[in-house]
């Protein structure tokens, strides 16, 4: 599959997007060690996106070089997650970028992939100036809590399937749909999705749904030393507790902190306050593209 695209430093590039290998690795690397403050993540997530089956690993070549990757990941519900969009510095503003990113639309569009969704950060005014011209529009922007473990009096217990009803009646009702218009972080990997009552089950199954009569939340386990709480609704008193006794079950699995993650808004900021979280990261803006 090859793009054309003009500049004024360049007449022609010739950009050839295809499926990335794993001799693509080291020249991977050659552009990807640096990419935040405390490196990136993607050589390490390399290996498995190449073997995995569940997307499409892509690298974009100019002359035999390779100068971008990116990767688009199927979700049920017929969506999709665009991630790890990276570009050799020296080839920016070529439009690699954006043949990856067609590239990886019509990926996703034969897997009949309704919708495509990404995270980029709010002072990262070139990306979403890229992704704007794409279609991608702005939905909600998250923000991260975090609180040390701690001990306590427990009362939220494990939600059964039993009592999916009255946990998607909340839901239904939450500030946090409206707020979220409905995406929420999912249970595996950093990306979000569309909460749907399947969903809700495979979490209260998958034993991540604590609750309370008036309120519930969902934990996510993704390392070793935090649990993530990933959705939290209900009446606010049942709310707060369940905020509180989080900070118990992360304590009894031996992890170190906590981290909500909520849609930033006045609300989470009073809850998280109270509950003793503080403001750890904002800025998580969530872009939505319909393919």
């Amino acid at each position: 599959m090859a793009f054309l695209c003009y500049d004024t430093r360049v007449t022609r590039d010739l950009i050839h997007i295809r499926k990335g290998t794993l001799p693509d690795l080291s020249q991977i690397q050659e552009f990807t060690q640096n990419t935040f403050s405390w490196g990136d993540y993607l050589p390490k997530a390399w290996n498995d996106w190449v073997r995995s089956k569940r997307g499409d690993l892509l690298v974009a070549e100019i002359e035999r070089k390779v100068v971008g990757t990116i990767h688009v990941r199927y979700l049920e519900n017929y969506e999709a997650w665009l991630e790890g969009v990276r570009v050799r510095h020296e080839f920016r503003k070529r439009g690699v970028a954006g043949a990856m990113i067609q590239a990886a639309h019509e990926r996703a569009k034969k897997k009949k992939c309704r919708i495509i969704r990404l995270e980029t950060g709010v002072d990262n005014h070139a990306a979403q100036r890229a992704f704007e011209k794409f279609g991608y529009r702005a939905i909600v922007e998250y923000a991260e809590f975090k609180a040390k473990t701690g001990q306590g009096e427990m009362t939220a217990r494990l939600a059964t399937a039993d009592d999916v009803s009255a946990c998607w009646s909340l839901w239904d009702s939450s500030w946090l749909k409206r707020a979220s218009k409905a995406i929420v972080p999912a249970v595996y990997g950093w990306r979000w999705w569309e909460y749907t009552r399947a969903r809700l089950m495979n979490d209260i199954l998958g034993e991540r749904v604590w609750m309370m009569r008036r309120a519930f939340l969902v934990l996510r386990e993704m390392d070793r030393e935090s649990l993530d709480i990933l959705v939290l609704v209900g009446a606010k008193r049942d709310a707060m507790k369940l905020l509180s006794d989080v900070k118990w079950i992360a304590a009894r699995k031996k992890k170190q902190d906590v981290y909500w993650l909520a849609p930033h808004s006045p609300r989470a900021e009073t809850w998280a306050s109270e509950a003793r979280y503080k403001l750890d990261e904002t800025g998580l803006v969530i872009y939505a593209c319909e393919l």
